[in-house]
């Protein structure tokens, strides 16, 4: 893997310019996106894995790592708060991509068992230690895990950094690992605004560890495709979807695909972004049941 000074400089992070830094972080992902995509099925895992380890190797000041502690409680509260509905308790839970685990974490306490997996072992480090969680380096697509080992499984922003030819077979795996009835609840940044990664400020598509970013249209296929049914979203947005709000604002998620494409024919950005917001399609958020009994 390629490192930062082979890309743009060899000068310290304390001497570099935000501007620097953004751009050194865009190259190096975008490097790293490339070989990724490139890569036959077989080695992607292994691939992503090392890219992902790389960038925060290589990126003191990425986002995951420099947030401020306030705002990232902050966002991660929001966060659990728009997953915590659909979370029964007393379940055994899979978080899939989870990061330095904290989401696991949280659903430890109301969860049966709470499993995290993540294709990077250095984020992997700094996952909270707590009896009825595991931790594992794996990845996504193959979830070589037993089947119908899960009633819900869960992931946050992590269908972006798939590559686009294996979210088949990710979805394809969390069917298999979950037992009938079981539930995969996910949100994924929706493609009518982005990009979302740090291509936006370069590129008018994503570019860098978003392999590509979808639509509702696309995701709802592909869920069916896979043996999915029963595939739901919310008329509120997520930290308000609580108590009665909540039940009575799910829905089938095929009315978002209207809303989607009434947003997509808003040519100003900034214009669509409001729209899209006001209709909550802005972040695709979705429950999908497998239908297999």
């Amino acid at each position: 893997m390629r490192a930062r000074g082979e890309i743009l400089s060899d000068l310290p992070p304390d001497q570099l310019t935000p501007d620097q830094k953004r751009r050194i972080h865009y190259e190096l992902e975008k490097a790293l996106a490339q070989l990724i995509k490139a890569a036959p099925a077989s080695d992607r895992a292994r691939i992503a894995g090392e890219a992902m380890d790389t960038v925060f190797r290589e990126i003191p000041w990425h986002p995951m790592l420099t947030l401020p502690e306030d705002e990232y409680r902050k966002r991660l509260a929001r966060k659990i708060a728009a997953f915590s509905p659909w979370i029964p308790s007393g379940k055994d839970l899979i978080e899939i991509g989870c990061g330095k685990g904290e989401m696991t974490a949280a659903f430890a306490g109301r969860s049966k068992t709470c499993t995290g997996i993540d294709v990077s072992s250095e984020i992997l480090k700094s996952a909270p230690r707590i009896p009825n969680v595991t931790y594992i380096v794996m990845d996504a697509v193959t979830l070589e895990l037993p089947g119908d080992s899960f009633d819900i499984a869960v992931s946050s922003q992590l269908i972006e950094h798939l590559h686009p030819e294996d979210v088949a077979g990710h979805f394809a795996a969390v069917a298999r690992v979950l037992r009938p009835g079981g539930c995969y609840v996910f949100n994924t940044p929706n493609r009518i605004n982005g990009p979302w990664d740090v291509s936006r400020y370069f590129d008018d598509v994503a570019t860098g560890f978003h392999l590509k970013e979808w639509t509702y249209a696309e995701i709802i296929a592909a869920l069916r495709a896979a043996g999915f049914a029963k595939i739901r979203s919310q008329v509120f947005p997520g930290r308000l979807g609580l108590g009665p709000l909540f039940r009575m604002g799910v829905r089938s998620a095929a009315w978002k695909v209207l809303c989607e494409k009434l947003c997509a024919k808003v040519r100003h950005k900034t214009l669509r972004l409001k729209l899209s917001k006001a209709l909550n399609v802005n972040d695709i958020f979705i429950s999908a049941q497998v239908s297999r009994v």
